[in-house]
């Protein structure tokens, strides 16, 4: 991979050059979640989604399994 260039949706159009690759030990995962803390635009607030379908296509996830807790800026995460 190094030297090569990577596109992915998360890269511009053109892609990447692979300057880096970081190797780490296998290990067994017996279950994956996804979460992720953003700023929701349309809200204009902070939110954290997750979903108990985690894992490497959580793009592929219905959306009727990724579930959206908004936090409200004044009281935070309660």
């Amino acid at each position: 991979m190094l030297g090569y260039n990577l596109i992915t949706k998360q890269t511009p159009k053109a892609g990447l050059t692979v300057n880096c690759v970081l190797v780490e030990e296998s290990v067994v995962i017996k279950k994956e979640y996804y979460i992720a803390i953003l700023l929701d635009r349309a809200n204009s607030m902070p939110a954290i989604i997750h979903s108990k379908f985690g894992g490497m296509d959580i793009e592929e996830v219905p959306k009727k399994d990724i579930h959206v807790c908004f936090i409200e800026p004044k009281t935070g995460i309660t």
